[in-house]
């Protein structure tokens, strides 16, 4: 990587993703879908194009891949990204979902895209545009390594693409060129989360892991965590499609009991599990991602619309 720009090293969080990459479950994806107003008139393409252009001059991360020296794992800056090679296009081979149905060749791209390697020099990052035939309706799927950005970036992503369409229709109006070949931006690349937020670990819950875990272990006959697991395994997608009255009635409850629609979903989960387990089990552990954005709005720059770990 001589003739690629350093950033900085890759922060705990970050090389906890990298570390993941032995299991193939480290990409993330989201997909979202637009409708074009009939003044664009150019191919999708040229829009996609544009639009990519913004984003990559505005977030180091889309340029950003990490690469392992010795015992460290650096963040090294591609000079320049190809879209051709990071953007594909097709055309659907089914209609688009209707009536609330599920969008099932969504799922089998996601379920192919889902343990898809990220290979350097390549960037860590791709985007698959589905096309219909009337050109005005395209679900673009953006899919990344989590170590270069979490879920909340996936969707700051989208937020900051939807805008960088609309820019593209009236810079590309104007006559101005679409590039497929980016110059990376000289931006540097947001700090990790460690180095703009406490995350310390004190001494009594170290002493009370050791002990749970090497002096007196113990495990909770109740509680079922599943089968051994075995690898390689294979990833299964189905979605779920939840109309908007019921959504919006769920989180008007949620608010109503002081609940998220986080523990919901886990206790929904839950006893849907119990129900078909063998009656001595009682127990499960539910586990979620929680995003420090908050935390971190006022420091280093960092915003919503900020990709990032």
């Amino acid at each position: 990587m001589d003739n690629h720009e350093r950033l900085r090293r890759a922060g705990p969080l970050e090389e906890f993703f990298l570390a993941r990459a032995l299991t193939k479950n480290t990409n993330v994806a989201i997909s979202a879908t637009y409708i074009l107003p009939n003044t664009f008139t150019l191919a999708i393409q040229e829009y996609v194009y544009k639009a990519l252009e913004t984003l990559i001059s505005q977030n180091a991360a889309l340029s950003a891949i990490p690469v392992r020296e010795d015992n460290d794992t650096w963040f090294f800056r591609l000079p320049e990204i190809d879209l051709s090679q990071t953007v594909s296009f097709q055309k659907r081979t089914r209609d688009y979902p209707v009536e609330e149905k599920p969008d099932t060749e969504l799922c089998e791209l996601l379920q192919v895209h889902q343990k898809a390697e990220f290979v350097a020099p390549l960037p860590f990052w791709r985007m698959i545009i589905l096309t219909e035939p009337n050109d005005q309706r395209f679900t673009a799927i953006y899919i990344f390594h989590h170590a270069i950005a979490d879920g909340i970036s996936g969707k700051a992503f989208h937020e900051t693409f939807l805008i960088a369409l609309h820019d593209a229709a009236t810079s590309l109006t104007s006559g101005e060129a679409t590039r497929q070949v980016i110059p990376s931006p000289k931006l540097p690349l947001l700090p990790n989360l460690e180095a703009v937020h406490p995350c310390s670990i004190s001494y009594t819950f170290l002493l009370k892991q050791f002990f749970r875990n090497k002096i007196c272990p113990y495990r909770d006959p109740g509680l079922w965590t599943g089968p051994k697991s075995f690898t390689p395994f294979d990833t299964e997608i189905r979605q779920i499609v939840v109309p908007e009255p019921v959504s919006t009635a769920l989180r008007q409850r949620c608010r109503q009991n002081q609940a998220t629609i986080t523990s919901v979903i886990h206790t929904a989960a839950a006893r849907s599990l119990l129900a078909h387990l063998p009656e001595e089990y009682t127990k499960l552990e539910a586990i979620s991602a929680m995003s420090s954005r908050r935390w971190l709005k006022e420091e280093e720059g960092i915003t919503d619309q900020s990709m990032g770990v």
